[in-house]
């Protein structure tokens, strides 16, 4: 029982199987497609006999006899035209053969194609619908569609096709570019008219107008129009009116088919008192409904060089080979930057070229084959470079030349834009901002304190130091502070990196402590900020009453300090850190004169007068030793202020708070409890008198100290 039902399965699946392998009988379903050969503009209202043409075609063998479709438009439209079916179809016999219905038809909605015989061979299907016109309702708009219906085993299919558009008609306006043209004038791109539909272009001697603006007329000696396609359509010459500011289109019969038209060779010419540079935009009016109503037709402009920048980079006052941002030369129109000719490049007082000159940017710039010399140095002065253009630019674009990657060197005292000027016999003139200089550090004191003319050891105020930017200070160099003439650092003051990670070496004095000088040992990853404390000053006479203006400078800070580029420039910065001023009331200057071996010395102010020592100065080792008692005098001491201590054989002066003490064979002197090194000590010669080096002691309490080798006389004055 099984087994027969195993049987009875097996044979109903190879019954499927051959089912499938069968052929289907009748024709295939939905196997035509419908297209038309354009979609014609038409009006509401009105008869179009342009012509249209369906094509429908289908896969080989795809119809039989008997299959129908029907073809229907809108409702209130109508066409006429016939049905044909051609013997071939490239070199291929066609296999609808005959077919029957509406193959002629007269103002119909709907046609009927019925095929009556097909070809025996296995080919593709044509027929054409051949639509001579095509009459649309008043206020019909939108698409126009041919629509098909077929049965459902009929081997045509269901679709539609676009054979028209329904619409207002309107001219339209083209133009592929504005030129550019100069003063002389120039002739414009060509102008492209198209009407929508026929008879879009009225019918007048102004049918469309063209109007220039003020300072621009047309000439039309050689303008020529072309009918590109259109039928009908009858055009008088061109006129001129308004002073030529406005160019007439004269239409004598409207077209019969939507035309299509080029304007070419007309010239525009140039009224320089009137004209403005700029774009030249023309008006478009008239009968005739067009769009758009104006258009950018040229560009005027001169032959002008226009010069920008680009870019603005920081640089660093006192550095070499800084690099300047980008700048650009740029033409109005072509040909204005002349062959042959020079362009200039001329930097500011404080900055000169030094190390690369400026190269083409070529992603940049709009060349256009223009080209250039390389740079070369006009005069000595490292301000001026100037190229020669080799080759000018043509054509009707102008160029853009955009410079980069040139190098300068800015004076160490100078911040702010730096503006380069651009110039030369080519044309080019004007100026760019290529760099804003900052100076390499900052300095600001915490106040400024009074210091009196003539006193040793006076507070200055502490001030900080702060770089512009990580790496101003440079490693392996010096950073000098200088003060001025007259004055002079009594002891090195503390510098101390505040912020940043700036490394700084060991402070170092001049021999006569006029600058203090600190090396830079590694430089900053951030800018840093250094504080300089403990700052004492020592005043002598000479010195005049204002803001006592300390100087920052070093290779540290100044790099271009070389005689061919800022040899006078030192500084990078300067502080005020006191305030000198006059005495207190009562003081009187004094002026004491010692001889070398004679005990008779003078001292007086208005009036001077003789007195005499005890013992006599005298040279030792290249230094003056005056006795003590007597300078003391002179530096207007007396006695009580004159204290001797036999048991430690030292010596204290003392005047208007200012405390000096000196010890017997030691090089120390003590001003206010500050140490001072000497390079001789005091020491007593007989009959027992203390001798002192003059000049430490006398400065310590801001005298002036001069000596004269001819005389062998020492001057004191306080």
């Amino acid at each position: 029982m099984k087994k027969n039902r195993r049987i009875v399965s097996i044979l109903l699946t190879l019954a499927m199987l051959a089912a499938m392998l069968l052929p289907l009988a009748g024709s295939a379903l939905g196997a035509t497609t419908y297209s038309a050969a354009k979609v014609l503009s038409v009006s509401p209202g009105s008869t179009n006999t342009d012509g249209n043409k369906v094509t429908i075609t289908g896969a080989a063998d795809s119809l039989e006899v008997g299959d129908t479709v029907y073809l229907s438009l809108p409702t209130d439209f109508t066409m006429r035209g016939t049905v044909t079916i051609p013997a071939s179809v490239d070199g291929k016999p066609n296999d609808v053969t005959a077919i029957s219905g509406n193959t002629t038809f007269t103002d119909e909605n709907r046609i009927q194609i019925t095929v009556d015989t097909v070809e025996s061979g296995v080919y593709v299907p044509y027929i054409y619908v051949n639509i001579d016109s095509l009459t649309i309702p008043g206020g019909a708009s939108g698409d126009v569609k041919l629509t098909a219906e077929a049965a459902p085993n009929s081997g045509f299919s269901n679709g539609e096709v676009l054979i028209a558009r329904v619409g207002s008609g309107q001219v339209t306006l083209g133009l592929d570019k504005a030129v550019l043209i100069t003063s002389a004038g120039g002739t414009i791109d060509t102008i492209r008219v198209k009407e929508t539909l026929a008879g879009d272009l009225e019918v007048s001697n102004t049918s469309l107008k063209f109007k220039l603006p003020n300072g621009f007329t047309w000439n039309i000696a050689g303008a020529a129009i072309t009918q590109v396609w259109g039928a009908g359509l009858v055009l008088g010459a061109p006129t001129l009116s308004d002073s030529d500011r406005t160019l007439n289109i004269d239409v004598d019969a409207a077209s019969t088919s939507a035309t299509y038209l080029r304007i070419a060779g007309l010239r525009i010419n140039v009224d320089e008192s009137v004209a403005k540079f700029g774009d030249v935009e023309v008006t478009v009016s008239g009968k005739s409904s067009v769009v758009p109503t104006s258009a950018v037709i040229a560009k005027y402009g001169d032959y002008e060089v226009k010069v920008s920048s680009v870019e603005t980079k920081t640089i660093i006052a006192g550095k070499r080979e800084k690099e300047i941002g980008k700048f650009a030369i740029e033409e109005t129109v072509p040909g204005s930057l002349i062959d042959g000719r020079t362009i200039t490049l001329t930097l500011p007082d404080k900055a000169k070229w030094d190390g690369e000159y400026p190269s083409i940017s070529a992603s940049d710039s709009t060349l256009l084959g223009f080209a250039t010399s390389g740079w070369t140095a006009v005069g000595t002065d490292k301000r001026i470079i100037k190229t020669t253009v080799t080759t000018a630019s043509s054509g009707d674009k102008p160029t853009k030349i955009v410079f980069k990657g040139g190098e300068i060197t800015v004076a160490a005292d100078y911040t702010g834009d730096i503006a380069l000027e651009v110039g030369g016999s080519a044309g080019a003139s004007g100026s760019a901002v290529v760099a804003k200089v900052l100076a390499p550090i900052t300095a600001t004191a915490d106040g400024k304190p009074d210091i009196i003319i003539g006193l040793p050891n006076q507070a200055g105020a502490d001030f900080t130091i702060t770089e512009a930017k990580a790496e101003a200070l440079k490693a392996d160099k010096w950073l000098y502070i200088e003060a001025p003439p007259g004055l002079r650092f009594a002891t090195a003051p503390k510098f101390e990196v505040t912020e940043g990670d700036l490394r700084l070496g060991t402070v170092e004095a001049d021999n006569d402590w006029g600058y203090i000088s600190v090396k830079v040992k590694s430089t900053s990853s951030k800018p840093s900020t250094i504080k300089v404390s403990g700052v004492k000053l020592t005043a002598d006479r000479t010195v005049p009453e204002g803001d006592v203006i300390l100087k920052i400078g070093g290779s540290s800070l100044v790099e271009n300090n070389s005689s061919d580029l800022f040899p006078d420039v030192n500084w990078a910065a300067k502080v005020a850190a006191a305030t000198c001023v006059t005495p207190a009331p009562g003081e009187t200057k004094i002026t004491s004169v010692f001889k070398i071996g004679d005990t008779s010395y003078t001292v007086g102010g208005d009036v001077y007068e003789t007195k005499t020592m005890d013992v006599a100065p005298y040279i030792k080792d290249g230094r003056t030793y005056l006795p003590v008692r007597y300078v003391a005098y002179c530096l207007g001491l007396t006695d009580a202020n004159i204290i001797w201590d036999d048991a430690n054989d030292t010596v204290t002066l003392i005047k208007s708070g200012t405390v000096v003490q000196l010890k017997i064979g030691s090089n120390t002197l003590l001003v206010n409890g500050a140490s001072i090194t000497m390079d001789v000590a005091p020491e007593i010669v007989d009959p027992g008198r203390t001798m002192l080096p003059i000049r430490w002691v006398a400065e310590a309490f801001g005298a002036v100290v001069t000596w004269d080798e001819a005389a062998q006389t020492v001057k004191i004055e306080i």
